[in-house]
């Protein structure tokens, strides 16, 4: 426990209620210097492969739109902007833009939902872009497919 006895928990990704309530557990052992079977779980420090996603970024980057098969979405990066595509079963491709409207981080695609989630607050988007749930409450805004550039 820290020198100061501050205690922490933060980023449950739409999963407050079950990883809030755990959180608060082992934070009342730690504090009567019980153990707790979920410590190393939950310990920030814990080891975590190389291409563990803190938090922050989409799993969902392609380079072009090709790459989205039909019923599927993928976020397509040109410099700073994130574009979110998805294609409609025929294979037609829906454009917004990828930044959340709560905080502005990236959207990641939902293949299991078909919706655009947010992995730093648990915003959830329809595919086109209406609000499922927050702490979003604006729609994510329409784009335009960027233009394929020349060689």
């Amino acid at each position: 426990m820290p020198e100061d006895g501050f205690q922490l928990a933060t980023g449950f990704n739409g999963w407050g209620i079950s990883n809030g309530t755990a959180a608060a557990m082992l934070m009342a052992d730690r504090i009567r210097g019980k153990a707790n079977p979920w410590a190393s779980l939950f310990d920030p420090n814990r080891s975590y492969p190389d291409d563990f996603n803190p938090g922050g970024d989409t799993q969902s980057r392609v380079d072009s739109v090709d790459e989205i098969a039909p019923g599927a979405g993928g976020v397509i990066a040109r410099g700073k902007q994130k574009i979110a595509v998805w294609k409609d079963d025929d294979g037609t491709p829906h454009v917004l833009s990828a930044k959340c409207t709560h905080e502005g981080c990236t959207v990641t695609w939902n293949n299991a939902d078909r919706t655009w989630d947010c992995p730093c607050h648990g915003s959830m988007f329809e595919r086109d872009g209406r609000v499922r749930h927050g702490p979003a409450v604006e729609p994510l805004a329409p784009a335009k497919l960027p233009r394929s550039r020349r060689k």
